[in-house]
This record gives structure tokens, C-alpha cells and sequence, in this order.
């Protein structure tokens, strides 16, 4: 019963420190001229050598994890 409950005192702490380790960036890329959405942008941040590509409604959905 011991084991147990360390597992899960343990599993709990691992979940909780994965769920606050990541940073989340979302968005929508638009042309500022005819506020259509671009499909296929790159989106990233500068130097991180990682990122997304927007879907076909110019979505992204961006996650850093730490």
C-alpha cells in the first residue's frame, strides 16, 4: 500500500511540473491588406530553429516546451 501511494504522491508531481513546463502561442496569421488568412506561414520564434505552419485558415497553434 506504501508503493502506492508513493506512485501516485509521484506521478501527481510529474504531471503538475509537464503541464506549467510549456509555453502555448496561438493565433491566426492575416494579410493586413485584404484580412484574408494565410495559409502555409512559417511562425516561430527567432533562434529557436522550431515552429509551425499555419493550416489552411491560417491557424497556428504553438508549444514550447521547457
Amino acid at each position: 500500500k506504501t508503493h502506492i501511494t508513493l506512485f501516485s504522491i509521484v506521478f501527481l508531481l510529474l504531471c503538475s511540473t509537464m503541464t506549467m513546463a510549456q509555453t502555448v502561442f496561438r493565433g491566426t496569421v492575416i494579410d493586413s491588406e485584404t484580412k484574408q488568412p494565410i495559409a502555409e506561414a512559417r511562425v516561430g520564434i527567432s533562434n529557436q530553429g522550431v515552429g509551425e505552419i499555419t493550416n489552411t485558415k491560417g491557424f497556428f497553434n504553438y508549444r514550447k516546451y521547457h
